[in-house]
């Protein structure tokens, strides 16, 4: 069962639904005009930066975004953040809230990088700046062994693609990856796509299919540089997956665990009893949100130390 607080938010967003006459996002494709408009109203109504942790606008590797610093920072290790949004929404100041969190638990910088949305470039679009981003990252300086890759929702599968895409390129792999909520098949043949449809509050059947037809713009959507299930994932490094069992995508979390697990990563699955897609995000002052992202800091942080001990 959730808790109180996470029931009470779930309550109130499926209350704002009913008397909006269903706000869930439709199958209707917004206008690029429209996409534009709702980026800049969600950057603008964000919530607050987590207090102790300072932002600032700033690029790696040619890649604009935001960089979040707690007080008291190892300026010398570094998550790599992919915001979600299913490519077609969020910012990095939209979920800065959660990355700014996730930075102060694991007493490091966090770089959230604001890739090409699919209006602007679709598939494999993401994917090249995350790369980008991350080869900046160790231009800069930045030791592989103090690198973490995090992200939620699609940006949960863009974190773990952009590791597969570094070994793929002959780069030094990063400590570890935290995805949460992860979406990590565009055909959505999980079970819990239709099992957790009444329970979800933010994803549902006909939003994921558009967004999924904007994203690909007509590439194979078992391509595995897209559906990360189909990816080939031996020699990736540690792997934290955290799901909520209400959720839709749960399979998708579950589904990569078990393929990480039998491709050889040390891989960690966590499946947050009734808990929604992206609860972090909807949640923030839920007991389950700050398990959740206690328990991914100290994964990254011990992950991190462990990588700089076998340098």
């Amino acid at each position: 069962m959730p808790s109180e607080e996470l029931a009470a938010v779930v309550a109130a967003i499926r209350k704002e639904e009913r008397e909006r006459g269903g706000s869930r996002l439709g199958s209707v494709r917004p206008s690029v005009d429209d996409l534009i408009s709702r980026k800049a109203a969600m950057n603008a109504n964000y919530l607050p930066i987590q207090e102790g942790v300072s932002h600032r606008d700033g690029s790696v590797g040619g890649i604009p975004g935001v960089w979040f610093e707690p007080e008291g920072a190892d300026r010398s290790r570094v998550i790599l953040y992919c915001h979600g949004g299913g490519f077609m929404f969020g910012s990095p100041i939209n979920t800065g809230h959660v990355t700014a969190r996730l930075a102060r638990e694991t007493g490091c910088l966090a770089f959230s990088l604001d890739y090409r949305l699919s209006h602007e470039a679709p598939f494999p679009a993401p994917v090249e700046d995350a790369l980008a981003a991350y080869r900046g990252l160790l231009d800069e300086g930045f030791a592989p062994a103090s690198i973490a890759i995090a992200g939620d929702s699609a940006g949960g599968g863009l974190a773990v693609l952009v590791m597969v895409a570094a070994r793929d390129a002959g780069l030094p792999l990063p400590a570890a990856c935290l995805s949460s909520s992860p979406w990590t098949d565009l055909e959505m043949t999980g079970a819990s796509i239709a099992e957790n449809e009444a329970t979800d509050v933010h994803c549902h059947l006909p939003g994921l299919r558009m967004m999924a037809q904007a994203y690909l713009a007509g590439a194979d959507p078992r391509d595995p540089r897209a559906s990360l299930i189909h990816a080939d994932l031996s020699g990736l490094p540690r792997l934290l997956v955290q799901t909520g069992g209400a959720e839709v995508l749960r399979d998708d979390g579950v589904r990569l665990a078990e393929r990480a697990r039998v491709a050889g990563v040390d891989v960690t699955l966590d499946v947050i009893e009734g808990a929604v897609h992206i609860w972090q995000y909807v949640a923030p002052d839920a007991p389950e949100t700050a398990k959740s992202e206690a328990e991914a800091g100290a994964f990254l942080k011990a992950a991190m130390d462990r990588a700089g001990q076998v340098m």
